[in-house]
């Protein structure tokens, strides 16, 4: 929690707004919840200028408050990423069974995309399809390899191949 606080200050005073990103999206039961971040971005979102932001995003700092969710009982440590309320605007064909699980501060999905803003500002085209729709039905695939494949040791693994990823 100490971390959290101090990255919350410095995001303050960094940003000079709350330190703490809130968001709707959506979870087991089709229910919303808050989730919460530490602000990595200015409301300008120059992000090619914001050392700050880059570092807390690359170790996943940011991501520390969704310790709160898990808490709270929003969320679990491994799962499908939370989406936000406006994306299922764009996503009709959402599997349903995945919400039937909570989801998660990590995953199958995220461990592969874990670059994902890298690939996005790419803007790749492939098979002749948009890459945002098949990044969505990517990340849907992954998440539902996870969904029939869950239990303790694969959550363990997960769980283990995050920290490689983000800290090595």
């Amino acid at each position: 929690m100490w971390l959290i606080l101090l990255l919350f200050l410095i995001s303050s005073f960094y940003y000079r707004c709350n330190g703490i990103f809130i968001q709707k999206r959506l979870g087991k039961n089709r229910r919303e919840f808050n989730i919460y971040k530490i602000r990595s971005l200015p409301e300008s979102f120059e992000r090619e200028k914001n050392f700050y932001g880059k570092f807390i995003r690359k170790y996943k700092l940011d991501e520390l408050p969704q310790l709160i969710n898990v808490f709270i009982g929003d969320m679990s440590f491994v799962g499908p990423r939370p989406e936000t309320v406006d994306y299922f605007s764009f996503h009709k064909e959402y599997p349903n069974k995945l919400f039937e699980i909570k989801p998660g501060m990590t995953g199958l999905a995220s461990l592969y995309f874990y670059n994902e803003d890298i690939l996005k500002e790419k803007n790749i085209k492939i098979d002749n399809v948009i890459f945002d729709q098949w990044l969505y039905l990517r990340k849907n695939k992954l998440n539902l390899i996870y969904y029939d494949n869950r239990n303790i040791c694969y959550d363990l693994r997960i769980i283990f191949n995050t920290i490689i990823k983000v800290f090595f």
